[in-house]
């Protein structure tokens, strides 16, 4: 028997997570993904003998899409062979399992035609790739590289099963025919199976296969942590139902049943339209109504409340690729043991996310390595973003003669609760992209804000902009980063200390004077350093005037006059001297006023 190196990949990845229209959704399709990797992995070492599981970190919860390693066989083929069919066995006893657990198999309306149908959905789903070359052991960076050319080499060239399908679409992937549906549209083939076993609340669509099987995963698995997932609207609430009085909490829910959703917490959804589509008792609305504003009463009471914004991030390694390659190692004969050292710190990582991100801040829905994918609530992004950037590890130290740092970039959708998901999902992965494109160059943020309204905010910052590391510089908000100056921004604003109106009156002054690329035009008409220099101070003295006329600073109880002017102009100038800075580095000044307007929106969000 020799040794062999065996790369082995599923997909579709992005398209099967992102096709969400629920948190649930979301979170499920994670974990789907993430458990046929794994089970794989097991059958791999059942297999064969001497397995050496490269990446990922074998105890992490989340599994990427892939995985690596080495292994001894005289039949390397037939080890793949196995590895594809059990897979895809694994997903099919999953899938049935979820028809026979739901009910459906024992209905009158479960016909050859429907499950032939279904069969065929899912068989022709996963799009499953591996490779298996001879371990040069002498080599190891060569056998890599090999590896992965051969693996980009097959998916170029993948053959695939046409599946034809004329009718109905489903709702949440848009790909393949409609099998289960709530309510009756056209071209639903006749075959299809009307299902309301569930509350309209977790089922009111028409899906495919594919889809039903993530919605309804959980059956098979009946995992606890996949049981009663929130919505956007509970993410936003959770730390406020904690501090409230819980029997009024309580009391609210059982005027309204089991199917209560944490959306009936804004008053908005207290209506008799909202009551139907949700089939909600009518005769509920006054009573709910009622006991909705003694919450509303005991949380003003408390000082908490009510916001209608959530985030969602996408945090990503940079470079990886490279970083894999050994582009970056001093001495790329260590690969071997440099992927060994990665897997087990990124290993670490991930569960390090895990401990940043709790229920308190959020909801974790992938930390596989190097990439994290989760909700969080407004009140604690800050802290966390700061914590991710700080915790990611340098894999340069692996590489004691190589002077490269490893970097991550991260791009933040903030969204109203009623924004689809699936639009939520796009944005946060743009600024991520643009976070990592040449202009930001990674090592970046990206944050975009989704207005009820429609309209969007964007603006892309690096973590850091001082001559220091950017771990050191955030381990303290005090630094002069970009998160530090948004952190201080927004206090300044929650406490009254300065009126938002310099932010309105900057944007409406300069906005006017910028080219279409959202430059200030004084910044591109400059012949020499000396003049450009004169000319961008216009923006600097008036962002002073602004800032300065817009404190709102009270004299404390027995302060002098005196003291009282010098605390003022010390917060003055540091305000100003923390935005010069983030101004004199943004891409633009269009770039500039969409990051104060951030603070502005992420300020009154978390109201």
């Amino acid at each position: 028997m020799t040794q062999q190196l065996l790369l082995f990949s599923i997909g579709p990845v992005q398209s099967f997570i992102a096709q969400a229209r629920k948190t649930h959704d979301l979170r499920v399709g994670s974990f789907l993904l993430s458990h046929l990797i794994d089970t794989t992995i097991d059958e791999l070492e059942n297999q064969v003998k001497e397995c050496e599981i490269i990446f990922p970190y074998k105890e992490i919860e989340s599994k990427p899409n892939r995985f690596m390693a080495l292994f001894k066989s005289s039949n390397p083929k037939e080890v793949g062979d196995n590895l594809e069919k059990y897979i895809q066995k694994e997903f099919e006893e999953i899938a049935f399992s979820v028809l026979e657990k739901t009910g459906i198999t024992k209905r009158d309306g479960f016909t050859k035609n429907l499950e032939e149908d279904f069969k065929n959905q899912i068989t022709n789903f996963l799009q499953i790739f591996w490779t298996i070359i001879p371990f040069d052991k002498d080599n190891y960076s060569k056998s890599y590289l090999e590896l992965e050319q051969s693996l980009g080499a097959i998916k170029n060239i993948r053959s695939f099963n046409q599946l034809e399908e004329r009718g109905r679409k489903c709702s949440l992937c848009g790909e393949r025919n409609v099998l289960f549906f709530r309510e009756k549209r056209a071209f639903i083939p006749k075959h299809a199976i009307h299902f309301t076993s569930v509350s309209r609340t977790f089922f009111d669509d028409e899906l495919c296969a594919v889809c039903f099987t993530k919605r309804f995963v959980n059956w098979h698995f009946n995992k606890k942590e996949l049981q009663d997932y929130p919505s956007t609207a509970g993410i936003i609430f959770n730390n406020t139902l904690k501090k409230i009085d819980q029997k009024l909490k309580n009391d609210y829910k059982k005027i309204l049943g089991k199917e209560f959703d944490a959306q009936l917490y804004f008053e908005e959804n207290l209506t008799e339209n909202y009551f139907e589509r949700n089939d909600f008792p009518f005769s509920k609305l006054d009573e709910a109504k009622e006991q909705l504003k003694a919450i509303k009463k005991d949380a003003e009471k408390k000082g908490l409340s009510f916001p209608k914004y959530y985030s969602l991030i996408m945090f990503d390694g940079d470079s990886m690729g490279k970083w894999l390659s050994g582009a970056y190692l001093a001495d790329k004969g260590q690969l071997q043991v440099f992927h060994n050292e990665m897997s087990k710190i990124l290993g670490a990582f991930a569960k390090e996310v895990r401990e940043i991100i709790t229920e308190k801040e959020g909801r974790v829905i992938y930390a596989g390595g190097d990439d994290v994918l989760a909700f969080v609530n407004l009140e604690h992004l800050l802290p966390v973003l700061r914590k991710l950037r700080e915790k990611f590890p340098n894999f340069g130290e692996l590489s004691p003669k190589s002077d490269n740092v490893s970097t991550a970039s991260c791009g933040i959708c903030i969204s109203h609760y009623k924004t689809p998901l699936g639009r939520t999902l796009s944005w946060a992965r743009r600024m991520e992209r643009q976070a990592k494109d040449k202009i930001a160059g990674k090592d970046a943020i990206g944050i975009a804000y989704l207005r009820r309204s429609g309209a969007i905010t964007k603006s892309l910052f690096k973590w850091d902009y001082e001559n220091t590391s950017t771990v050191e510089s955030l381990k303290s908000f005090d630094s002069l980063n970009t998160l530090g100056t948004l952190k201080e921004l927004v206090n300044l604003l929650q406490e009254e200390q300065f009126s938002s109106t310099f932010i309105r009156h900057l944007d409406e002054e300069f906005r006017r004077l910028m080219d279409k690329d959202g430059k200030y035009e004084e910044q591109i008409i400059g012949k020499n350093e000396e003049e450009k220099e004169e000319k961008l101070g216009l923006i600097k003295m008036e962002m002073q005037r602004l800032i300065t006329r817009s404190c709102m600073m009270e004299k404390k109880e027995k302060e002098s006059d005196k003291k009282f002017s010098e605390r003022k102009r010390k917060e003055i100038e540091k305000l100003v001297e923390r935005l010069n800075i983030l101004y004199e580095k943004s891409f633009s000044l269009e770039n500039f006023l969409a990051f104060l307007d951030i603070a502005l929106l992420f300020e009154r969000g978390i109201r």
